[in-house]
This record gives C-alpha cells, structure tokens and sequence, in this order.
C-alpha cells in the first residue's frame, strides 16, 4: 500500500502539553492545494495521523472506498449478505466477500471478533 501524505499538513507532538492535548497540527499554503485535488465525491478529505516506526507523528490520506456491488445496480438482495451456521461459519458468501475477508481476518471462514473495529 502506498503512502500519501498530506502535504502541507504537520502534525507534531508537544511534550508539554496537557494529557488532553493529543496533537498540534500545522498547516500552511499547500494544504489548500493538497485539499481542493483530494476531495472525495461527496467533498471530504479524510486523513489518518499515524506514528512512525521512528517514534514521529505523521498525516496520511485515507481515500478507502468500499467495494460497489454492481451487478445488481447497487440494490441489496438477500444474496448480498453471508449466511452462517451455527458455528459462526459463513455458508454461502455475497460477491465481494473476498475483500470482506482481506479487511477482517484473512481467508478462513471464521471472522475473528478482535479484527471488528467497533
């Protein structure tokens, strides 16, 4: 995965801030540019602030789009969504479960519960 960072956009941590002080962030005229050419379709610009292996704070663009399952012009069918046994098992999957399994736990059956972000 590529990084694309967001240029114009410094994030630094400030040693003395109070615990409520997470970061401080900068930014100067390439921000401006940087967000006019990544707006998404609906007019956001999401970043990420992550850490370094360095230890240093930094901005990422995060321009994550769910999978669009075209084949049945975006209607949800009962065809769309997995079924399970009883065993938390999947027995059939929709289309793009490929993914589904990608983003939350690899290629078993089984979803494991710690990989929900919620």
């Amino acid at each position: 995965m590529e990084n694309k960072f967001v240029d114009g956009l410094f994030v630094k941590l400030r040693e003395t801030a109070p615990d409520f002080v997470k970061a401080e962030l900068s930014f100067n005229q390439k921000f401006i540019t940087w967000l006019q050419n990544n707006l998404n379709a609906k007019g956001w610009a999401n970043v990420d602030i992550l850490l370094s292996k360095e230890g240093k704070l930094y901005a990422k663009h995060n321009d994550y789009q769910p999978s669009v399952d075209t084949s049945s012009n975006g209607t949800l069918t009962e065809d769309s969504f997995a079924k399970f046994d009883g065993n938390g098992n999947i027995v059939n999957t929709p289309s793009n479960v490929s993914q589904i399994k990608r983003d939350f736990g690899g290629e078993s059956n089984n979803i494991n519960p710690d990989s929900i972000p919620f």
